[in-house]
């Protein structure tokens, strides 16, 4: 499977999502609404981990179709008004330069977005997110 995608705590307040090395577009999107259904039901903010810390590999022939820019975006917008931090863990300069063009696009669906380098330092942000004490943007 290309994409893991499960719960990170018990409180279910945090969902991460494992990018692998043999992903598809296909599966990134079904992620996208499975993450949407998943937080339907609830009244509460969900963290999303996005981890591409495995061997990640992005087909530039494929990222610039104009159809999956904007699922890339649908996929920064998920879980909208539940969204809580998408915390981005082990961006490559292309996941950085990706996430530059689609503020570009659209800045108010990015404003949640952080980039940690590990998933350690993923969760210390949400737990100082949590604390109010984190500085997002």
């Amino acid at each position: 499977m290309g994409i893991e995608l499960y719960w990170d705590d018990d409180t279910k307040s945090v969902m991460q999502c494992v990018i692998h090395e043999s992903w598809t577009w296909d599966e990134m999107f079904n992620v996208t609404e499975e993450v949407k259904r998943a937080v339907e039901h609830i009244n509460y903010k969900i963290n999303i981990i996005l981890d591409f810390s495995s061997e990640f590999n992005l087909s530039t022939e494929t990222l610039f179709d104009m159809e999956n820019l904007e699922n890339t975006k649908r996929l920064l917008e998920m879980g909208e008004k539940r969204s809580g931090l998408i915390v981005v863990v082990g961006a490559n300069a292309l996941v950085h330069s990706i996430y530059k063009m689609l503020c570009a696009i659209n800045e108010l669906a990015t404003t949640n977005v952080v980039f940690a380098d590990n998933l350690w330092q993923a969760r210390a942000l949400l737990a100082e997110s949590a604390d109010g004490t984190a500085v997002v943007g």
